[in-house]
């Protein structure tokens, strides 16, 4: 560097390791582990020895989606996060908004096919996660408590997700509601 001059805050920003860093900190680390152990947990509750694709898929769908609603909702998000968390990978330059619908629209497009793969069932919660996590990232969060009922209810429907993906047969019934509700609550 010339004269003492320091170097740009955004140097390396589009080198690899800097836009790896930039997807790891849009994924959230430090929440990512939980939906996929609520999925787990649906899914241990659904049936007494669950096959391991079963829990792989349990845990899968709602982390890949957990994901994706990250990457969605910080697009989303992108023109209030310029102002108040500019360090934040798409304002800071370092994620593009296009990279980050694109990633959003993959891991949404992942969850289809586990879901799929899975049955009818946890398509449908898959397509209700999917639509609750876009609801709440481009018009509920900043709505108070509607915006933290459907927030709540992706833990719900994560725990649902789960249990159907037990299986062909999962023990779902009246004794796992008290869970969906907790969770709702919990996450709400």
């Amino acid at each position: 560097m010339k004269d003492g001059a320091a170097a740009s805050p955004a140097a390396g920003a589009w080198s690899r390791a800097g836009r790896l860093r930039a997807h790891v900190q849009t994924w959230r680390p430090y929440t990512l582990w939980y939906i996929g152990l609520v999925g787990l947990a649906g899914c241990g509750l659904a049936s007494p020895r669950p096959v391991w694709w079963h829990l792989a898929d349990a845990w899968a769908a709602p982390t890949l989606g957990w994901i994706g609603a990250h990457y969605l909702g910080d697009y989303f998000d992108r023109q209030l996060d310029a102002m108040a968390k500019p360090h934040r990978p798409i304002p800071s330059g370092r994620l593009t908004p296009a990279a980050a619908v694109a990633c959003g629209l993959c891991c949404l497009a992942g969850v289809g096919l586990l879901a799929a793969a899975t049955g009818w069932a946890t398509g449908l919660v898959a397509v209700a996660a999917a639509a609750g996590a876009v609801g709440y990232s481009r018009w509920l969060k900043a709505h108070g408590l509607a915006g933290n009922l459907i927030r709540g209810a992706l833990g719900a429907l994560a725990l649902c997700y789960g249990a159907l993906a037990a299986g062909p047969a999962p023990s779902i019934g009246w004794p796992f509601l008290p869970f969906v509700l907790a969770f709702w609550a919990h996450d709400t």
